[in-house]
């Protein structure tokens, strides 16, 4: 798996798991051999939560609400 899917992926999973220690555990198992990589996934983490739900309230979901 390229490293941007590698990425993409264990983002996406650490997403499913709860914050704390169960995706610290996650993380550290799935990133063991590139210390790296968790950073990455933690910042990206980060930063998706410092998003808030920005682009989920958007003009056009008040006018098609799902």
């Amino acid at each position: 798996m390229a490293c941007a899917d590698r990425l993409v992926a264990l983002f996406n999973e650490a997403k499913t798991r709860p914050v704390g220690s169960e995706r610290e555990r996650f993380l550290a198992e799935a990133c063991r051999d590139t210390p790296e990589l968790k950073d990455q996934v933690l910042s990206l983490l980060q930063v998706e939560e410092g998003a808030g739900g920005f682009l989920k309230n958007t003009v056009l979901s008040s006018i098609n609400p799902a």
